[in-house]
């Protein structure tokens, strides 16, 4: 789970961010279209029982289905300080900036926002084979909430880094391994 909205059927099967959904009704799921396709079929009003892998352990929970609401809220992230781009370590292609008006103004964002957002990602690098755009805000490294860009490149590391990312649609994640 990238995000979990407050009052949703998730966060009352008591679903957190990171959890990794395995199995949704006794079907084993291997991906997020699995887990839309299994969710649609189930009743509206039934409960199902579902096992998630949470910090490496294995967890049953069960989940009431309810219908979807019409329109998605996307998580408000806070405000930008004014800060210059600057290029991601370990050559993962992208570049972070604090924002600023005209930032806001161009992504579409809240002016209470207090986060790094990606304002460029270069073709075929690590961060666009792995989904991200720019536009995305970053809510987290590696499990490390960050409100800027100096932290956020603070947090990455060699090897694998987990980013969680605010975009248009909603919370993702993104796995970037750096070399």
């Amino acid at each position: 789970m990238a995000g979990v909205g407050k009052g949703t059927p998730a966060e009352k099967a008591g679903l957190q961010p990171y959890d990794v959904i395995t199995e949704f009704g006794g079907k084993k799921i291997h991906n997020s279209t699995e887990l839309r396709d299994s969710v649609a079929d189930a009743g509206i009003g039934s409960t199902v029982p579902i096992k998630i892998i949470r910090e490496g352990k294995s967890k049953k929970l069960d989940v009431s289905i309810n219908e979807l609401p019409e329109k998605v809220i996307v998580p408000k992230v806070g405000k930008f300080k004014k800060a210059p781009g600057a290029a991601a370590p370990f050559d993962l292609g992208f570049t972070l900036a604090d924002a600023n008006p005209a930032l806001r103004q161009q992504y579409e964002l809240e002016d209470d926002v207090i986060k790094a957002i990606v304002v460029e990602v270069l073709p075929q690098s690590p961060a666009a084979k792995a989904g991200m755009i720019s536009g995305d805000v970053i809510l987290d490294v590696n499990r490390k909430e960050v409100s800027s860009a100096k932290e956020a490149y603070a947090a990455l590391h060699k090897g694998s880094n987990t980013l969680r990312l605010v975009r248009q649609d909603g919370v993702v994640f993104v796995v970037l391994e750096a070399k």
